[in-house]
């Protein structure tokens, strides 16, 4: 593949994926909007949690419909066919007035997931090592950004236009995506298709995904919910930003930090250090969200809580290193699921969880995941660092 090929990849990757995920975020500023045109005497908060639970349901769908659909063998028309469906639901949904039509069309636009599955085989073999991290950290960094972008749109566009708008931008940005997939089949390898769920790590890397694709994603729409209580609802718009703009500046700067240190900090595992510091600052962000003691302590401890996204390039981006790429196809595949139950774990879990303790409290407790995320990273760090990667995957496998 061409070097200016390579290089406009992930960027394309980024823009799409921003906007597709954009609907996180402004469907949910919009459901008082949303429940008047459907015309149902459920209260806000309920809405809110229904359709939250609903779309990160349809997020552990998307990549099983991934897997099955394999790919990273039929990229370009399989990516093409899926956004198309997405954004036709995007298109639909102002003009939705049945409970159930609007669910239906929120799962469908969870399934945006499956977009993970093509970063994550395509780049472990169309980036070398070192600029694997860096690559998939910018296309995966447009998840946090589609929060900004629909947070933004939700506040300043009337809703009929803000749902022209994105789907348009989405078929203009998936015309170079798909046209670069396209030129992109070297990433065709065979791979061995034996499960790896007798593999410790397949857990480890799973529950890693989780503290991230559940319980740090679910905080897009924890968010909206807690400021009002604690704070001015001002600064919900500021706290959305944030939320998105560092999520997605972290995610990046994970990935060019461990290109930049490859080779002071023994090569993949300048991955592993950064994820590290990512989770550590996260945990003082949790605190201030339990104090509240002022807005901007809000504000600085959603930053620091975003710091988390340091770790998205690590997670994706060593289980290489782990599994060999025999294995990675499958072995990425299997923990990402694990990961993904986490989508519809944690709004089961947080939102109901939230009324009963409040939110402040929940903050505090939601400390437990960085702190797994420290240790999980270091045993991976250690084992990459001390062991034959091949002839570690076989043994544990037999095990």
């Amino acid at each position: 593949m061409q070097k200016w090929k390579l290089i406009s990849l992930p960027f394309v990757g980024f823009i799409t994926t921003a906007i597709i995920f954009s609907v996180l975020s402004s469907v949910t500023l919009l459901a008082p909007v949303f429940l008047r045109n459907l015309g149902n005497p459920m209260n806000g908060s309920s809405f809110v949690m229904l359709i939250t639970i609903v779309y990160f349901a349809g997020m552990p769908f998307g990549k099983i419909l991934g897997r099955i659909m394999k790919f990273h063998r039929n990229a370009s028309l399989y990516t093409l066919l899926m956004f198309l469906v997405i954004i036709g639901t995007i298109i639909v949904l102002p003009y939705v007035h049945s409970l159930v039509s609007f669910l239906i069309l929120r799962f469908i636009q969870g399934t945006s997931s499956f977009v993970m599955e093509i970063y994550s085989i395509a780049y472990s073999f169309l980036f070398t090592e070192r600029q694997r991290g860096a690559a998939s950290a910018i296309s995966i960094s447009g998840i946090p950004s589609g929060v900004t972008l629909g947070s933004l749109v939700a506040v300043s566009l009337p809703i009929q236009l803000s749902f022209i708008l994105i789907p348009a931008l989405g078929v203009i940005s998936l015309v170079p995506f798909v046209s670069l997939l396209r030129g992109s089949q070297s990433f065709e390898k065979d791979e061995v298709s034996k499960s790896t769920y007798g593999f410790k790590f397949t857990w480890i890397y799973g529950l890693l995904w989780m503290t991230i694709a559940g319980f740090n994603l679910t905080l897009a729409v924890i968010l909206p919910l807690y400021i009002p209580v604690y704070s001015t609802p001002a600064i919900i718009s500021s706290a959305m930003t944030i939320f998105g703009t560092w999520g997605a500046i972290a995610t990046v700067f994970g990935g060019a930090a461990a290109y930049l240190l490859y080779s002071k900090l023994h090569g993949i595992n300048s991955l592993l250090i950064v994820g590290i510091i990512g989770y550590s600052l996260s945990i003082p962000g949790f605190i201030l969200m339990y104090l509240h003691s002022s807005s901007i302590m809000i504000l600085f401890g959603v930053l620091l809580i975003q710091s988390e996204a340091l770790a998205i390039s690590p997670i994706y981006s060593t289980p290489i290193a782990v599994y060999g790429k025999e294995r990675v196809g499958t072995g990425t595949w299997e923990f990402s699921l694990i990961g993904s139950s986490g989508h519809v774990i944690a709004p089961l879990s947080l939102l109901p969880l939230a009324l009963v303790i409040g939110y402040d409290k929940l903050f505090l407790l939601l400390i437990s995941f960085p702190v797994y995320g420290i240790v999980a990273l270091f045993i991976i760090y250690r084992y990459i660092s001390g062991n034959d990667i091949k002839l570690g995957v076989e043994n544990d496998a037999r095990s």
